[in-house]
This record gives C-alpha cells, structure tokens and sequence, in this order.
C-alpha cells in the first residue's frame, strides 16, 4: 500500500513539474518581451532601424535557471549601448538626411590636427557631403539594454514572482 502511495506521490510531483517548467517558460517569455519593449523605449530614434530590429530569443533552460535574452542585429547597437572610441582628427565624408548628419565615408586623418582645435562644419559640396574632423576621442553609450533591464527587474518581475507562487499553488491542489 505504502509502495503505491509513494508512486502516486511521484507521478503527481512529475505532472507538476511538467507545468510549472511551462509555466516559467510563458512567464519567462513575458518579461522577455516587456524587456525588449523597456529597451525599445530608450533606444534613441534616428530612422528608426535600431528600434526596429530589438528581438526576444527563445526561453533556454540551463539547469535549474531560465535565460532571458533579446538581441539586437544591427551591426552598430553594440556602439550605441556601449558608446566607442574615435581618433581625434579622423576626417568623415558625411551627409545631411532629414537634418541629421549620416557617415558616408572614412577619409583618412586631418594633416596638423591638434586636439581640441575647433574644426567646425564646412558647407555641403555640390553633391551634398560635408566633410568633418573628429574632435571627441570617446562617444558615450547610450545603455538602453541594461537600463531596460533594470527597470524590468524592479518593475515586471515582482509582479511575475507573485504570479508564478499563485500559479505553483493552484497547479499543486488541481493535480
């Protein structure tokens, strides 16, 4: 009798652990998009590619942990989140889109240059480019992802903590 019990036990703790593992995936899943949607918030808008391209991976489970991760394809994001840094005197064929300068070309560095002298825009040639000289030796990042990310884990995961502990309950009393 006791055998039988001990199997019953068993199947009952296996069936839970089948749902709750699908459980955690869903909600794992949730706070992943509201993660991407947190960064997609603080991702600064030029032509909108960067925003655009933000993605919530799959849910991987590693064990006893589940992974959250979004990603981003565009070949700049990391420079943007991170900030880089930049040769001062590097002279840049740009040109104005939409009242914004775009990179078009890397030129070479500026014969002469000293740091910190003022260089100034020129005016677009014919076709329109304008060619500058660096004078910033590090471009800050802007830190969307991990702020995101912060902002997630203060705000959405308390709230899936106390949903999952609700949901653990009813799983184990329906089953």
């Amino acid at each position: 009798m006791s055998d039988n019990l001990g199997k019953q036990y068993q199947k009952k703790l296996k069936n839970v652990h089948k749902k709750l593992t699908e459980e955690m995936i869903t909600v794992c899943r949730q706070i992943g998009e509201k993660l991407r949607d947190e960064t997609v918030e603080r991702t600064p808008v030029d032509q909108g590619d960067l925003r655009a391209k933000w993605a919530v991976m799959p849910v991987e489970k590693k064990e006893d942990k589940y992974i959250i991760a979004i990603t981003n394809p565009a070949k700049y994001a990391a420079y943007v989140e991170f900030g880089y840094m930049q040769r001062p005197g590097m002279r840049l064929k740009m040109k104005e889109v939409n009242g914004k300068l775009r990179f078009v070309q890397f030129l070479g560095y500026a014969k002469q240059y000293k740091l910190g002298e003022p260089t100034g825009k020129a005016k677009p040639d014919k076709d329109g480019y304008i060619v500058m000289i660096t004078r910033k030796r590090f471009i800050p990042g802007r830190f969307m992802a991990r702020q995101g990310l912060k902002e997630t884990k203060e705000k959405h995961w308390p709230k899936a903590r106390k949903h999952l502990l609700k949901k653990m309950q009813k799983i184990w009393e329906a089953t």
